[in-house]
């Protein structure tokens, strides 16, 4: 398949919100209609922008495809937003040990300048 037809879509991020808000059990609880109705105050919050693209979102979406609710093509938008929520952690490190290996904080010789040099290359 050509990088041409791996494309990422915000429909696919759409579809997977509607879906979702209507269940009882959430896959991504964080997301309200806030995240998606952007007016001139909320378009500059970056809470939101992370809260959309975060790893939640990412499983949601995964769930979705899995279940047929979504296309099998939202992969790809998955894969970008998980590759983003990557990024967000590896620049927003702080503490020398995180949950994650991408919330380290980074040091001469640690995981997160060696996925950075991969991130960057993708």
């Amino acid at each position: 398949m050509e990088d041409a037809d791996r494309l990422c879509s915000w429909s696919h991020v759409h579809s997977f919100y509607d879906t979702d808000k209507v269940n009882p059990i959430r896959l991504a609880p964080h997301l309200t209609d806030t995240h998606f109705d952007v007016s001139s105050v909320t378009k500059m919050r970056v809470k939101y922008a992370v809260q959309v693209l975060s790893h939640s979102v990412v499983a949601g979406i995964n769930t979705h495809i899995s279940t047929s609710h979504l296309k099998s093509e939202a992969k790809y938008t998955a894969d970008f937003i998980e590759k983003l929520d990557t990024l967000f952690d590896l620049l927003n490190s702080t503490q020398t040990f995180g949950d994650k290996p991408a919330r380290r904080a980074i040091t001469s010789d640690n995981y997160v300048v060696n996925q950075l040099t991969v991130l960057c290359r993708k």
